[in-house]
């Protein structure tokens, strides 16, 4: 059985920031050993720092963060798989990217004790099809309300922002109750 749609990190575009940051923070040590400058050697430890990061998202963003199927939807945070069946799963609201403005899926599970789950879809993300409401309905097969919101986008937000901001920093899950 193939999975029918997915969500994973840009290997791409993070290998170029790491490899971007990389090279300028050779550039940087060189022109801080010749010129002995403090504030050359801050920017080549800064930038290699980034670059250390970028090597470590690289290495995560062949790992999917969601896949959806047949059965349900499974989620990742960190190195823990949570899923849910479709029949868990009340509604779906899909938040499409339009230009520089991130989007979002948000999983409304049916047991009001679980929190609401929150998947980015950015630049670094990217995703098995541009309709990422029409494959979710499909595969649900009628059973979970899935429905795109981008209109109404801004009016989320205090509803996105109790699945954004939680007491970790964590921006993928709000205490599922795992």
């Amino acid at each position: 059985m193939t999975p029918g749609f997915i969500i994973r990190g840009n290997a791409r575009a993070i290998a170029a920031l790491a490899i971007g940051a990389g090279v300028t923070s050779v550039l940087y040590a060189w022109l801080a050993a010749s010129s002995g400058s403090l504030m050359h050697w801050v920017i080549a430890v800064v930038l290699a720092a980034v670059a250390a990061v970028g090597a470590w998202l690289w290495a995560d963003a062949r790992t999917p963060l969601m896949v959806a199927d047949e059965i349900g939807i499974r989620l990742r945070h960190g190195h823990t798989w949570i899923g849910l069946q479709w029949q868990a799963i009340s509604s779906v609201t899909v938040r499409s990217q339009r230009g520089l403005h991130d989007g979002l899926i948000m999983i409304h599970p049916n047991d009001v004790a679980r929190d609401i789950v929150a998947v980015p879809m950015t630049l670094t993300h990217l995703c098995t099809s541009p309709t990422p409401a029409e494959d979710l309905a499909t595969l649900s097969s009628g059973l979970v309300l899935v429905h795109s919101d981008p209109v109404k986008a801004p009016t989320l937000e205090s509803e996105v922002q109790s699945c954004v901001d939680d007491e970790d920093g964590s921006w993928l899950f709000d205490r599922l109750g795992a």
